[in-house]
Parts: structure tokens; C-alpha cells; sequence
């Protein structure tokens, strides 16, 4: 398979594009044709050394693809599933070996892309609004837990009601639309109640 591999730690240029053999599969994983990955800022502490890890190595942590062979304790996924993945170092590769508790199947509305760019982020807003913080109203008056950056995006992120897709907070809570900056490009008319969360 081909791959990009780290056999010295440094700076880009020990990033090296290589032909490894396919990962051999332990009873618990399943092999993931990629599709797409992740490229995060942490890859780069992985490469320059500051995070240890033995090598030689293949850097990337996110990842989403097919699942093309399983392991004989496998039993959550089948061949053929879409999936997605993080947290697990090895992505700049055609495949990869992940353990099947590790792994999130994905639906067909959304693109292998999306997949493998959303897990880490969406990860991360998860446990800000949770655990670091449990947000209960924040700015305007609502619930919810998913991310859209499509409203008040210049000042900050909103976080909608319920999953649903949000509104545009066009209302006498929304700091941006009283100061006109967002109403009067509103995507939509009706709002649905929502957390607007500042930077």
C-alpha cells in the first residue's frame, strides 16, 4: 500500500512517501480501505518529536473509509460498511487496521470528507460543552449540541437546538442582528431556539 511514513523526527521533509505492505489484521480489527483523513495540528507534534512514538511510524489519527476484511472477534461492523475513525495514529495510508470499538459507521447522506474531518472537531466541541462546561444558556435562550457555523460565524460558533438544522438567531436576542450585521443577510426567516456561543 502506499503511505507516508516517519523513520526520523523533524520537519516536513521527513515526511516520506513509501509502498508498505497492508497492515495484518489482530481479532478485534477491521481493515479500513481510506477513503479520506484527517490532517491535524497534532500530526506535526507526532513529527517533530514532541509527542514519543517508536519508530518508524505513519502519522494521521482521523480517518474514514470502507471496511474490507474483519477480524474473527469482530461482530459491530461488517465488509462493506462505511466507517469513520480518530484517535488512532496510522492514517496517511491507503489502509488501515483499527480496533472495531473504535470505529463509527457513517451514513450515506455524508461524504467520506465530512466524516473524516468532523470526528475530531465535533469530539472536541462535545466535551467543551460537557465536561469542561456544561453550557445550559448561553447568550440566547435554547438547548442543543450540534455545531453550525452558519450564523453569527464572524464572532463565533452556534450550536443548534436538538440536531435539527438551525435558524439564523433573526430575533431581539442576537447581539449581530441587532446590530444588523446578520439579519439583513438571514438565510432564513424563521429561528429555531439555539445556543450562540462568542469567541
Amino acid at each position: 500500500m502506499k503511505a507516508i511514513q516517519i523513520t526520523k523526527t523533524g520537519g516536513p521533509d521527513v515526511l516520506e512517501f513509501t509502498e508498505l505492505g497492508i497492515p495484518a489484521l489482530r481479532p478485534d480489527e477491521a481493515l479500513i480501505e481510506l477513503k479520506a483523513v484527517g490532517v491535524n495540528f497534532i500530526d506535526i507534534y507526532f513529527r517533530e518529536g514532541h509527542h514519543p512514538a517508536s519508530l518508524p511510524f505513519i502519522p494521521g489519527q482521523e480517518g474514514a473509509g470502507k471496511v474490507i476484511m474483519i477480524g474473527s472477534a469482530v461482530g459491530s461492523v461488517k465488509v462493506g460498511d462505511r466507517v469513520a475513525y480518530t484517535g488512532i495514529r496510522g492514517s496517511y495510508a491507503e489502509y488501515a487496521a483499527i480496533p472495531h470499538n473504535r470505529l463509527i459507521s457513517i451514513p450515506e447522506t455524508m461524504s467520506y470528507e465530512e466524516a473524516a474531518a468532523a470526528l475530531l472537531q465535533g469530539l472536541t466541541a462535545h466535551y467543551l460543552t460537557h465536561s469542561t462546561y456544561s453550557l445550559k444558556e448561553v447568550f440566547l435562550k435554547g438547548r442543543g449540541n450540534r455545531i453550525d457555523p452558519r450564523c453569527c460565524g464572524r464572532r463565533g460558533t452556534v450550536i443548534s437546538a436538538n440536531g435539527e438544522e438551525p435558524g439564523c438567531p433573526c430575533d431581539s436576542n442576537c447581539i449581530d442582528c441587532r446590530e444588523g450585521s446578520v439579519g439583513a443577510g438571514c438565510w432564513r426567516q424563521s429561528c429555531h431556539p439555539i445556543y450562540a456561543v462568542r469567541f
